[in-house]
């Protein structure tokens, strides 16, 4: 334990906290500023939050923080009333009309302010104004990236040195913000005018929290003079909260106990999903993929939101050639699909898009994409004088590529869909799972250059907010959430069985089957070529209208 005498009070931080503490402290222009306490359940993170925060206006005269969650209940129970129940000389200091504690320091006091925004537009009225010193945010997974950038522009003061204003983002596995927050603090994957150096994450597990181990025998100064390993052992057998974590199913033992960011609550695809497994080295799929495969695409088409295009290709792969890719032995002869290319971009228009959609497909590749399935907004919405969907198809086939035809938006059953794959993907790695069935259906693997889809995956959660609809993936506002569609959009499309025939298939057979052997019949093939497009644009309208209307 730290125990730090500048306080009127001696406020005491376990070793994790005060970790915090050091790096809010360090100022400068290699300084972190946005700070990330995450891990498991029972981590003691809200109380380091009040602590932290407290020290850090004790010793900053004049200076002023918030903290902000997601609604006010959670904001009064874990922080006002914490505040006043543990440091009962700052109840005559605290104002509950202006939901703010004025810290008395020598000089200036320094005000806590608590606030809370249940949406982006209350979180864009609360900060797109005021000034923090520091900002502390509870449950950060809670608040989308968007929100958590506006939130970060209030995060300043005048006349203050490089790198002293601070935000501290307090989270767990889970939740909208996730994504984002995994990216800058568990991958370190940085985009954009992002600086690495800007950014510190401190992991916390709840063996960090001498609190579960009080009246054990054990005197903190001990406690904390164990190794990790051997708190985590006597956490999980000594304790009875680490013992009810350690009992949880794989997937929640993962987030609540272990503080994993790659198995967490409400993953839909937990326990099928699996990088070590699913995920295919450059090397690997040029051994997998063949000439004669077929290849396919699936657009999601958005401008405010991301728009997102995947290429997949399908094919069978005897024993001997998957042997030589994966080292597993099998049986008999599968299915396989991989999705093999990704582009992923934002605010970009429909008529951009589809040229970047040709030239991110080699010539040498086009005229073996078999289809081309676009979410079925394209068709509800218009760009300039015609829809998306047309728009598109014009660019695409002068790239010598399939028109767009409507995605099966079939939502459960898309998700279900990849569900299945994964899980075949996933469970060949199973000595025993060349004895089921499952091995009969086609397996999904992702190459490695498909970063976005690598990072979706795990996003997917399921929707328990609303009832019977437990096997749908909740909607959210993230670039997860447009690329997950886009999978769902390739694999049902293409590989639930089709009533009909693909387009492609339909024109070559009416095309062959008029002849063109004079003049006038040539004229009449081209008109009945003409007919047969506009045919199906207006049907692929009526598509768009049923999907709109349903």
């Amino acid at each position: 334990m730290v125990t730090l005498d500048k306080s009127p009070i001696p406020i005491r931080l376990q070793p994790k906290q005060a970790e915090l503490y050091d790096s809010m402290q360090r100022i400068g222009m290699d300084a972190p500023t946005t700070l990330g306490w995450g891990g498991s359940r029972g981590a003691a993170k809200s109380g380091g939050l009040r602590r932290v925060n407290l020290l850090r206006r004790i010793g900053l005269p004049g200076t002023k923080s918030v903290i902000i969650r997601r609604v006010y209940k959670d904001v009064k129970e874990n922080h006002i009333d914490k505040y006043l129940e543990e440091y009962p000389f700052l109840r005559g200091h605290y104002s509950v009309s202006h939901e703010t504690i004025t810290v008395p320091t020598a000089g200036q006091p320094s005000p806590i302010l608590f606030r809370y925004a249940e949406n982006l537009e209350t979180v864009k009225r609360q900060f797109m104004g005021p000034e923090y010193y520091d900002i502390f945010v509870d449950q950060a997974e809670q608040f989308s990236e968007q929100e958590l950038r506006v939130i970060k522009t209030s995060n300043r003061a005048p006349n203050r040195k490089q790198g002293e204003c601070k935000m501290a983002l307090f989270f767990n596995p889970g939740g909208i913000g996730t994504e984002y927050l995994r990216r800058i603090f568990w991958q370190k994957r940085f985009e954009g005018s992002e600086r690495s150096q800007d950014y510190r994450f401190i992991q916390a597990y709840g063996w960090d929290n001498f609190v579960w181990f009080d009246g054990l025998g054990y005197s903190e100064k001990d406690f904390y003079a164990l190794d990790s390993e051997t708190r985590f052992k006597l956490f999980i057998t000594e304790t009875q909260y680490g013992r009810d974590l350690n009992a949880l199913p794989p997937a929640l033992r993962a987030g609540h106990l272990l503080g994993n960011f790659e198995s967490f609550e409400g993953q839909y695809y937990a326990g099928v999903w699996d990088e070590s497994r699913q995920i295919l080295t450059a090397e690997q799929v040029d051994a997998l993929l063949q000439p004669w495969w077929t290849c396919w695409i699936a657009i999601d088409w958005g401008f405010a939101h991301h728009a997102c295009c995947l290429w997949f290709a399908s094919g069978k792969v005897n024993p001997a050639r998957f042997k030589q890719v994966f080292n597993i032995d099998i049986p008999h002869e599968v299915e396989i699909v991989v999705c093999y290319r990704e582009l992923v971009v934002s605010e970009t228009e429909e008529q951009e898009l589809a040229q970047m959609i040709v030239e991110a497909t080699p010539e040498k590749e086009r005229p073996l994409i078999r289809q081309a399935f676009l979410s079925p907004d394209a068709w509800a919405k218009r760009g300039s004088a015609n829809a998306i969907a047309d728009t598109m198809a014009d660019v695409m086939r002068r790239g010598k590529m399939p028109a767009p035809y409507p995605a099966d938006d079939d939502r459960i059953g898309g998700w279900r869909l990849l569900y299945s794959l994964f899980r075949c993907s996933n469970g060949v790695y199973d000595p025993d799972f060349a004895q089921h069935d499952e091995l009969l259906h086609p397996m999904l693997f992702v190459s490695g250059l498909c970063q976005s889809v690598i990072e979706s995956v795990p996003m997917a959660q399921r929707d328990d907010k609303h009832p019977g609809r437990l096997e749908d993936v909740i909607k959210q506002p993230t670039k997860a959430d447009d690329v997950l569609d886009t999978l769902r959009y390739g694999c049902k499309s293409m590989l639930d069985a089709q009533k009909t025939a693909p387009i492609a298939v339909q024109a070559k057979e009416l095309w062959d089957r008029m002849p063109s052997e004079t003049g006038d019949q040539v004229q009449k093939r081209a008109m009945a070529m003409m007919k047969f497009e506009h045919d199906k644009r207006s049907q692929n309208r009526r598509r768009a209208s049923n999907w709109v209307r349903s």
